[in-house]
């Protein structure tokens, strides 16, 4: 049966035990951080390379300067 703020509680009961096994493993929690960290960095530039040269290639098309 659903009750008002049981989402709430359940999250911060999940969120008070995730903590407590981060604390208890931090070595492996650091290397786990910096893993994902390490995606994200790779993941970004990637994005962010292939923005920059869809703008340069949009530039180079659509400038009525260099026409």
């Amino acid at each position: 049966m659903y009750m008002e703020g049981s989402t709430k509680g359940l999250l911060s009961l999940l969120a008070a035990i995730l903590l407590v096994v981060s604390v208890a493993f931090w070595p492996q929690t650091k290397f786990v951080a910096r893993f994902l960290y390490d995606l994200l960095i790779m993941n970004a530039l990637d994005g962010i390379h292939y923005l920059v040269t869809s703008l340069q290639q949009y530039w180079q098309l659509h400038n009525p300067l260099s026409h």
